[in-house]
């Protein structure tokens, strides 16, 4: 992966990395300012997640959540979780795509 300071980018990385479309939203800034501290030479955008992390990834998923490219689950502030919905976007183009290539594969019915 390319370096990016797009929390979008960074967010749908995060998700396909664990498999699952539901994401704590602590640590994923947790992971977003280790990511900045690993790549702050490449980026030089990323200084300010390695400073402010929680407010600024925070404040980028409020507007995530604005664009409906997330839900937040929970609004709990001390376990907050989101669900990005590119995930499934993503998981039903794959299906669609192996159905285009092989029309026998059976259709998912779960």
């Amino acid at each position: 992966m390319a370096t990016t300071a797009n929390i979008q980018v960074l967010l749908k990385y995060y998700v396909s990395r664990l498999g699952n479309p539901q994401v704590i939203v602590a640590d994923f800034c947790d992971y977003v300012k280790r990511y900045a501290q690993h790549h702050l030479e490449e980026q030089k955008e990323l200084l300010p997640y390695v400073t402010d992390t929680v407010e600024l990834v925070k404040k980028e998923l409020d507007r995530l959540a604005d664009e409906k490219q997330i839900v937040y689950v929970s609004l709990d502030p001390e376990k907050q979780e989101i669900i990005y919905i590119g995930y499934f976007i993503e998981k039903c183009s794959e299906i669609y795509q192996k159905l285009k290539i092989n029309p026998t594969v059976p259709y998912p019915s779960d």
